[in-house]
């Protein structure tokens, strides 16, 4: 790590937070309403695959998970040396 960076949880710590949102999700979903998570590359994606895993079984089957890239969107884009295409 950087001195910029900080650790906000270790993996213990991030297991608990995902076991709390499946909770919450799984207690707050309507039967019937289909359920799909989306997440930001590239690490926003293995985070919604792993909430989608603690999800299955609150919500009785598969969540599928999806991506988007929002390289072209960031606010940052202009203040580096390289150009995401």
């Amino acid at each position: 790590m950087t001195e910029r960076e900080s650790r906000l949880c270790d993996a213990d710590g991030l297991a608990c937070l995902l076991d709390a949102m499946a909770r919450r999700v799984g207690e707050g979903r309507r039967a019937g309403v289909p359920l799909r998570l989306i997440g930001v590359r590239t690490r926003g994606v293995p985070i919604a695959q792993r909430l989608a895993e603690r999800l299955r079984p609150l919500v009785g089957g598969g969540v599928p998970v999806g991506a988007v890239d929002i390289t072209l969107y960031r606010d940052d884009i202009g203040r580096s040396d390289r150009w995401p295409v």
